[in-house]
């Protein structure tokens, strides 16, 4: 079976996505209006359903952006932000929802798992590289820069490029794979290599929630087991063991520079949970915004909605770090219930589409939903989906992967993109041959 080219631009706008956030969006968006153009097209459009699950995102995520967009007209609140929530919550929430629609075969997912290794390795050099020019090993004539800086301080060093915010969903996924022994075509090595270098940047990085949400793989694996197993099998702990001494040797070689101590490691992470000091403007805003949401707790301030008290983070009144707190300010009990219920239709479309066919699916499965659960924590820390459509892949990822699992289980997989070869239907029996399952 061959991949569509309805996938394989997929596979480009995920990578530009993950490398490039926040810049080259005419690119991008030209690359939106090719998968429009696709989508349209005999054979795609016909193979286009949506779960319940995938409904349920699409219809409750409408609901809270269109209510919130309703309550900022009301309360007269800038209409230049309440603009920009209306195109990203809702014109991009159906453009992204209809093109991710649909099902994709076997050999498709493995290309999108691909371009998520190739992804990776590429934002982990890059990271790894912008740190190697700061601190003058590597030569600057040899690194091109994107964006963001490196600061060194006592103890750990802090990137702030943007692509690294990638890796808060594809190292778990990556992560939770190796440990489930999977394989991205014929090899596992691709998996390893792009895991190992994404712990290693994230460690590098010096940004605490990609240390957080890179323990949450080895904690689900514990609990899931690999391949339906509640044990860990011996190829699943030699991965393991071998993951971790390799980080652990790059850590150490670190320390040793002069660069990085475990003492300011440690308190660099446990400044975020300290409750005092410029480095925990977090408490702060969730304070004010609780006060916010108090006064108009019902329908909330709407989009553009700002605080009474003027209490702002930045040139931007409306922007804030803790984005769940934003979104009961600005949604109040109503708006946030939709919120809530959008996420939790993804959530449960991931843990209810257990699959019987194979291991491929499971471990699919699994990953995708320790993936999302470290999207949503890291989510808590910055507004990643809220601010741009560059971090939207982070939803439909698991969306699509939704339409997958349960395409999987009821047999939908045709084997020639929703036709015969004569343009009449695939019958199931056919749909559901084992030589498609094999991709």
């Amino acid at each position: 079976m061959m991949t569509s080219a309805y996938a394989k631009v997929w596979y480009i706008l995920l990578f530009v996505m993950m490398c490039f956030p926040r810049i080259l969006t005419p690119l991008k968006v030209v690359i939106l209006l090719i998968l429009l153009i696709l989508s349209l097209k005999k054979g795609v459009f016909e193979r286009r359903y949506f779960t319940r699950s995938q409904q349920g995102f699409t219809f409750f995520y409408l609901c809270f952006a269109l209510g919130i967009c309703m309550t900022g007209l009301i309360r007269e609140n800038d209409s230049n932000y309440v603009l920009d929530s209306l195109r990203l919550g809702v014109a991009y929430t159906l453009l992204f929802s209809f093109l991710a629609a649909g099902f994709f075969s076997k050999r498709e997912i493995v290309g999108f798992v691909r371009t998520i290794v190739v992804a990776t390795i590429f934002v982990s050099i890059y990271s790894i590289l912008s740190l190697l020019v700061s601190i003058g090993v590597w030569p600057a004539s040899l690194f091109v820069s994107i964006d963001g800086s490196v600061g060194v301080h006592e103890g750990y060093t802090h990137l702030t490029n943007t692509n690294l915010s990638s890796l808060i969903f594809a190292l778990p996924f990556l992560i939770y794979l190796v440990l489930s022994s999977s394989k991205v075509g014929r090899s596992s090595v691709p998996l390893f290599v792009a895991a190992t270098l994404g712990l290693v940047a994230a460690f590098l990085s010096g940004r605490r929630i990609l240390w957080i949400v890179a323990v949450l793989p080895f904690a689900a694996h514990f609990v899931f087991g690999g391949e339906g197993r509640r044990h860990v099998g011996e190829k699943n702990l030699l991965a393991t063991i071998a993951v971790c001494a390799l980080v652990i040797a790059v850590v150490m070689v670190l320390v040793r520079s002069g660069y990085f101590n475990w003492q300011g490691i440690l308190d660099r992470f446990w400044e975020a949970f300290e409750g005092s000091g410029a480095d925990n403007v977090r408490y702060e805003q969730m304070d004010q915004l609780f006060r916010g949401f108090l006064e108009s707790p019902i329908l909330g301030n709407g989009a553009g909605g700002v605080l009474s008290s003027g209490y702002a983070r930045n040139a931007n009144p409306t922007l804030f770090e803790t984005s769940y707190v934003v979104v009961l300010f600005q949604g109040g009990i109503v708006w946030t219930i939709f919120y809530c219920l959008a996420f939790g239709s993804i959530l449960f479309g991931l843990m209810k589409s257990r699959s019987r066919e194979s291991s491929f699916e499971e471990n699919m499965r699994k990953s995708t939903l320790v993936a999302f659960v470290a999207a949503l924590i890291a989510n808590a820390t910055n507004p990643y989906f809220s601010s741009s459509f560059d971090f939207y892949w982070m939803i439909y990822f698991p969306y699509l992967m939704i339409g997958f699992l349960e395409g999987t289980a009821e047999g939908r997989h045709p084997i020639k993109v929703g036709r015969g070869a004569s343009g009449r239907s695939v019958p199931k029996s056919i749909a559901s041959d084992k030589y498609d399952r094999n991709g």
